[in-house]
């Protein structure tokens, strides 16, 4: 079982609340781009669990906050499948860890049940604001995932559910989400890299930045990375070479 916190939160309460409860929504590929006229049926439906769907868009859409709502899901694997009882249990103690030392009444929650996808997704809307005296609550701010992951590995030691940090869990390569520009541009240099060490003219690092240079000439501009960059990126294991987000002159950075 894992948290996820979205960024959304400063958009309409109401298609906040219609996409959680649609019958049908649209697709969308492999780098969330959405796919022109074609869409997917929910099946089973969505289950509201807790909370009036009608009265959270109306409390998010009257509050003047550019950020009005928190939007997030707690994600079981396949196997987990938690019974109805169990997933009350998570949703009661998932709020008492994110509202602790609040009365009852004093926040305000939608919780809806996704299941369509095989897996059981407790999605969740919390209005950003405590209603006593209308001051600004955000249960997620910056720091606050390791609070979220103890209580999330709490239930997962307990229950026997999927651990995300252990290693049969790991992915070897990590999803990047592109616009389809930026993309093509990859995969082509990817493939003219590929064909360059296929020759046997690139051999290691030092010739694929040469080799890089040598496309100057097609229109692309090289943008060194900054050191912090650089250390980040060592630190995380990460390639130093990278495509930029396309712009009107085409950008590679090393």
């Amino acid at each position: 079982m894992i948290v996820r916190f979205f960024h959304h939160g400063d958009g309409s309460g109401r298609s906040a609340v219609d996409y959680l409860m649609a019958e049908e929504v649209p697709k969308f590929d492999e780098n969330r781009n959405r796919i022109k006229g074609a869409t997917v049926k929910r099946n089973p439906l969505p289950v509201c669990l807790d909370g009036d769907p009608d009265q959270m868009a109306l409390l998010i859409d009257c509050d003047h906050r550019k950020w009005r709502y928190t939007s997030l899901v707690v994600a079981f694997a396949e196997n987990d499948a938690p019974s109805d009882d169990e997933q009350r249990e998570v949703i009661a103690s998932f709020e008492a860890a994110a509202f602790a030392d609040l009365a009852p009444d004093q926040s305000k929650t939608l919780w809806v049940r996704h299941t369509h996808m095989g897996n059981v997704e407790l999605h969740c809307l919390v209005l950003r604001r405590e209603l006593h005296n209308g001051r600004a609550l955000n249960i997620a701010p910056p720091g606050t995932q390791r609070y979220f992951n103890a209580w999330r590995d709490y239930w997962n030691a307990k229950m026997g559910w999927a651990d995300p940090e252990a290693v049969e869990h790991h992915r070897p390569l990590r999803d990047v989400i592109e616009g389809k520009d930026r993309k093509k541009l990859r995969d082509h240099i990817n493939g003219l890299v590929i064909g360059e060490i296929e020759k046997g003219t690139i051999t290691d690092h030092t010739d694929v930045r040469a080799y890089l240079r040598t496309l100057e000439e097609d229109g692309l501009e090289f943008k060194p990375l900054t050191e912090k960059q650089i250390a980040r990126r060592k630190a995380k294991g990460q390639s130093l070479i990278h495509i930029s987000e396309p712009t009107r002159l085409r950008r590679i950075s090393y």
